[in-house]
């Protein structure tokens, strides 16, 4: 809903979101991926799975657009503020708990970081 509340809001901020989550999914999507095989999955459940998550992008940025599209400008700053803060919660929370199974928290976390800075960088000096 967050890339339907951006695109409500700017669209040229629901674009730089819906690339964020893009990028977002793929590393969901391989992680799954590689757990699921680890745990004997088939390619074909493996595929199954991965489409299921990306299939819910689209329906989710429509609802979200269709349904805030008319709320006021404080309205969508305190919706995009929000999803923002549980998004990050949400990954910086896996990230640590993956790191701390595969020793590699630092540089994941960091990575993660880097690339939300260098994100929300574009966005402000870009004017989005």
């Amino acid at each position: 809903m967050l890339i339907g509340i951006g695109y409500a809001a700017d669209p040229s901020l629901g674009i730089l979101l819906a690339a964020g989550f893009a990028a977002e999914k793929f590393t969901t999507s391989m992680t799954l991926a590689a757990e699921m095989r680890a745990n004997g999955r088939s390619r074909r459940a493996i595929v199954l799975w991965i489409c299921i998550i990306a299939a819910t992008l689209v329906p989710a940025g429509v609802m979200g657009m269709t349904l805030l599209a008319d709320p006021s400008s404080r309205a969508h700053t305190f919706l995009l503020s929000m999803t923002a803060a549980a998004l990050i919660y949400i990954v910086t929370t896996e990230l640590i708990a993956r790191g701390q199974r595969t020793h590699d928290t630092t540089t994941t976390v960091a990575v993660f970081f880097a690339g939300y800075i260098a994100l929300a960088s574009y966005a402000v000096l870009s004017g989005a």
